[in-house]
């Protein structure tokens, strides 16, 4: 055995797992506490240091043929090389995903409680359109047929009584007749005052 030789520091595990994949766990069992430390520190946040930990490793562990030094401290520069890339990669994303959630809430101008009680309004309104069918079926068929073209067809009282072949007044009539059935109408009433 040579000088040179004798001297020389023993491969790394990281080193060695380039030929034998097992010697990888060496370089995990030494280094994953500091790594996730670290990523404790620098996220604050358990679930996100446990996986970019592993995240870092298994990067390691993929790219373990790229890596040129034999030492252990060459091995560990490497690691905390990939976990800082880990580490920034992450920070990038999340800022994209936050710029594209803001310009995202930028085309809705409505929050979600206002969408929700919009929806609920909508809801009630359906429900209150059911019931005045219902109060209208209930009325005389003059009046249902002056009510609609009053009040749906938005026609004037001339035009809905050329069209029924009654005076101006009686058409009036109907449609103030009709209107107060509905108002005193008791599943009507229910229903507005819940709307």
């Amino acid at each position: 055995m040579t000088a040179t030789r004798a001297l020389r520091p023993p491969r790394s595990p990281l080193a060695r797992s380039r030929d034998d994949a097992a010697a990888f766990a060496e370089v995990y069992g030494a280094l994953e506490p500091k790594l996730r430390r670290w990523f404790l520190r620098q996220t604050r946040d358990g679930h996100l240091a446990r996986e970019l930990t592993a995240e870092t490793f298994a990067k390691a562990f993929e790219k373990r043929h790229g890596f040129r030094g034999d030492s252990e401290l060459e091995a560990a520069a490497w690691l905390w090389a990939i976990a800082r890339n880990m580490l920034n990669a992450h920070w990038r994303e999340r800022e994209l995903t936050r710029a594209a959630d803001l310009r995202l809430r930028a085309f809705s101008t409505d929050s979600v409680d206002e969408r929700l009680a919009r929806v609920e309004q909508l809801a009630t309104v359906a429900a209150l359109r059911d019931e005045l069918r219902e109060a209208l079926t209930a009325l005389a068929p003059a009046q249902q047929v002056a009510i609609r073209m009053r009040v749906l067809e938005e026609r004037d009282y001339d035009e809905i009584a050329a069209l029924l072949g009654v005076s101006r007044e009686v058409a009036r009539a109907r449609v103030s007749r009709g209107l107060r059935e509905l108002a005193s109408s008791r599943e009507l009433r229910r229903g507005v005052a819940a709307f």
